[in-house]
């Protein structure tokens, strides 16, 4: 049995229907940067069929993140991708409880399993704040 990674995004507080999606790694199509302050990652839909027919374009999520943090983003993504066992990582959920690593509440903000590393050029962290989900339908 192949172990499948998945990448969890959710945009909302209300978690209303099309905030959220789980994405496939293995589906993974290619990036975008469409602004200074965003990545862009797609993702063939999740009814394959759907891909090219009627318009359709691919199922994406956009992360918000520090100005230039591009490259980051980008590694800290695709190191979550290439997980050889499998499993759920959550990439953004822009509303929920986070916990430490002592098991406190850190209220409700937005978190992530990834851990992106400062910018190499300049030393700024980088933080990933939001995050926008698209998922293809006819």
């Amino acid at each position: 049995m192949k172990k499948e990674t998945f990448l969890y995004v959710a945009e909302s507080a209300t978690y209303a229907t099309g905030d959220q999606a789980a994405f496939k790694a293995s589906d993974f199509i290619g990036c975008e940067t469409p602004s200074a302050t965003s990545t862009r990652f797609l993702f063939y839909p999740m009814d394959k069929a759907l891909y090219g027919a009627g318009n359709v374009d691919a199922d994406s999520f956009t992360l918000t993140h520090t100005e230039d943090g591009h490259i980051e983003v980008m590694k800290g993504v695709a190191a979550a991708m290439k997980n050889p066992h499998g499993g759920f990582v959550v990439i953004q959920d822009d509303e929920g409880t986070a916990y430490s690593t002592d098991g406190s509440s850190l209220g409700s903000i937005g978190f992530s399993d990834i851990r992106y590393e400062p910018i190499a050029s300049t030393g700024t962290a980088v933080t990933v704040d939001g995050t926008g989900v698209v998922v293809a339908t006819i």
